[in-house]
């Protein structure tokens, strides 16, 4: 029992225990068995594709959330071959029980109103990420590690995955948000034109990103180490044949490997899509070689910081200028935002909370007419101080939240999910 709930912070949708609300709704663990053989769709170590479902209620009924879950990637086969004996590699009841306590799902994926008043009521989708490669690689033989065999099979899984949920009365959907979080992020943005493809006729279709867009840019001593490590991904995992063909298309064979890359891949993208990231994200920044976060900042380290996030602030240029786009980029030292309740409903940009920014931008029926129009953009971080205020207790550890407890994430949760992500990051 410790395993699975050290992993369900690692993968950061715990959510407030400190509202003083007792949850009893679970979410059923849906383990796809016959894909195995149907499709070969498989995770790394063999075992079935499955997903986490809440189903809709009152209004929200015909309404549905895909999320994709986050936990890095592997970019060697033994990096893969290491993921088997972790929740990122295997839907084992070790990991994932059948059944899980809503209130392990926070933020964007609440279903208590009081966190989630927008879109509390609709069923939920919680893909599990088991694969290593964003849902998009495909390899069709195994691979021997050591005497285990290892399976790349993230596009099929997706593909079992929706083929069921789809089935289980999404063909019916009015509304489909598309959405994730980090490496879910990523495949969000390298899929959700496929997965539109599949949705019903008439269906409302739209994207929306969590903590994915991560710049292609020099580290602290100026090598492109986080490139050099997609690329590596993108080749062991064959994805150039599961991400959007119209990038790939657009690219030569050897700089396919842009298309997993958000700056570059954002072009081609046609589903609507709403950005949500920091300028300065905290699990990012070490993955670039700057290991000290404000407030334990030296000056160099803090130049990087605030180059760090000119560098991501430029490689948005392309979500700003897209008429169809909404874009939430503050300034706190966080990541993946959506999940917990309270970096979702209390980070401010301008005034305005990002679900409210949200759900304008969903609501806006004439998204497009203006380039600028949803989008919001943070301060420039330059010290160890929070830029914007509501950022202080978000990795600054100075202030709580506005009237709420401090959450279980924002200690323990996150040195689990860096502890883990850095090592997907730095190999």
């Amino acid at each position: 029992m410790m395993i699975v709930l050290l992993s369900l912070f690692a993968v950061g949708f715990i959510a407030d225990t400190c509202s003083g609300q007792i949850e009893t709704a679970q979410l059923t663990l849906v383990r796809l068995t016959d894909a195995v053989n149907d499709t070969g769709a498989v995770c790394l170590d063999g075992s079935p594709p499955g997903y986490y479902f809440r189903p809709g209620s009152s209004d929200g009924e015909s309404k549905w959330i895909v999320h994709l879950m986050g936990g890095g990637w592997c970019s060697s086969l033994e990096d893969c071959a290491e993921r088997t004996g972790s929740l990122f590699g295997t839907t084992s009841p070790e990991f994932w029980p059948d059944s899980a306590p809503a209130v392990f799902f926070g933020g964007f994926l609440s279903y208590l109103e009081s966190f989630n008043p927008y879109f509390y009521t609709w069923n939920l989708v919680f893909a599990i990420y088991c694969d290593g490669g964003s849902f998009a690689g495909n390899v069709d033989e195994p691979l021997n590690v050591e005497g285990s065999m290892i399976y790349l099979r993230g596009r099929r899984n997706l593909d079992a995955i929706i083929e069921s949920v789809l089935d289980s009365g999404m063909e019916n959907a009015t509304d489909v948000i598309f959405t994730g979080c980090s490496a879910g992020a990523t495949a969000t943005f390298v899929l959700t034109d496929y997965v539109g493809s599949l949705m019903p006729s008439g269906v409302k279709y739209r994207a929306f990103t969590d903590a994915g867009y991560f710049p292609d840019t020099v580290d602290t001593n100026g090598s492109y180490v986080f490139r050099e490590y997609l690329q590596l991904v993108f080749e062991l995992h064959n994805l150039k044949d599961g991400v959007n063909q119209n990038c790939v298309s657009s690219f030569p064979v050897d700089e396919q490997w842009k298309c997993f890359i958000a700056q570059y891949l954002f072009p081609y993208i046609s589903t609507p899509t709403f950005v949500y990231n920091s300028l300065y994200d905290s699990v990012a920044l070490p993955g670039y070689g700057q290991l000290c976060l404000p407030p334990n900042c030296n000056d160099d380290g803090l130049k990087y910081i605030e180059f760090f996030g000119m560098e991501v602030l430029q490689a948005l240029q392309v979500v700003i200028n897209t008429p169809e786009s909404g874009l939430f980029a503050h300034s706190c030292l966080v990541h993946c935002h959506t999940l917990y309740n309270d970096i979702w409903n209390d980070i401010e940009v301008d005034g305005v909370t990002a679900p409210k920014a949200f759900v304008d931008w969903y609501n806006d029926d004439s998204i497009g007419s203006s380039d600028q129009k949803h989008k919001y953009i943070g301060c420039t971080l330059n010290s160890n101080e929070p830029c914007n205020p509501t950022c202080a207790a978000f990795g600054y550890g100075t202030a709580t939240p506005t009237g709420k407890a401090t959450s279980i994430h924002q200690s323990w949760g996150v040195v689990i999910l860096l502890l883990l992500l850095l090592g997907t990051f730095l190999y």
